[in-house]
């Protein structure tokens, strides 16, 4: 087993983070935007860990985030917990939450579950960066 490797920057918001299944890394885009980038499987073993840390990025300040979930290999319900939950403590202090880049499996699961109906959904990373800063702009 390899040793779980993890950078936190709270100030500066580089944060970084590895579990045997799931990898999580946060960037500052400016503007108020930042990108949080997920990379391997968000199944029952690492949704534990996702839940948290997006709900750390509420004392970040910042007008929108963006998750790229185009790194996700796959999917579960208990990963798609974490990211609805993560997602809602952002949206508790009234900032936008965007997913962005889902594989096609992804992409079927957040279907099946209308994830569309709670979360705005963007086909890429470039999308959502866009759409997040031009709701910013427009004031909301």
């Amino acid at each position: 087993m390899t040793p779980r490797s993890r950078v936190y920057r709270v100030a500066g918001l580089t944060v970084a983070g590895e579990s045997p299944s799931l990898s999580f890394t946060v960037a500052d885009e400016g503007n108020g935007v930042l990108v949080v980038s997920l990379g391997g499987q968000l199944d029952f073993l690492s949704a534990s860990e996702l839940a948290p840390r997006l709900a750390d990025l509420q004392a970040a300040t910042c007008d929108a985030v963006v998750v790229d979930v185009s790194g996700v290999t796959f999917i579960d319900s208990t990963g798609l917990n974490a990211l609805v939950a993560g997602a809602q403590s952002i949206q508790s202090r009234d900032a936008a939450v965007l997913v962005a880049g889902a594989s096609k499996h992804v992409a079927r699961v957040f279907e099946i579950v209308r994830l569309g109906e709670t979360l705005r959904l963007e086909p890429t990373l470039e999308d959502a960066v866009r759409a997040a800063r031009t709701g910013r702009e427009a004031g909301g």
